[in-house]
């Protein structure tokens, strides 16, 4: 079996399934969270915003995730602007 697909999904399908069965939106945005960080390792930043803007509509508490989240949005955000073309 390829390691990229687990029970005929691939890994962000499981971490959905798994992430359905968690009862607190907390934990959901800090899963959230860390599937925007995967994906800015991936270097796809435009994946990555809209991972950590999921991440915010949960509107997380913790100041763990809380802050993460805004900093890797800004982050990614930034580099997504970096690498579309100048217009001048």
């Amino acid at each position: 079996m390829s390691p990229q697909v687990f029970h005929g999904g691939t890994r962000l399908g499981c971490l959905r399934e798994l992430m359905a069965l968690e009862p607190e939106l907390e934990q959901k945005a800090a899963c959230v969270l860390v599937m925007g960080a995967a994906a800015e390792k991936k270097q796809d930043f435009e994946a990555a915003v809209r991972f950590y803007r999921e991440a915010l509509a949960m509107e997380p508490i913790c100041n763990d995730v809380w802050y993460f989240i805004h900093n890797n949005l800004g982050y990614s955000a930034d580099k997504c602007r970096s690498s579309l073309p100048t217009l001048y």
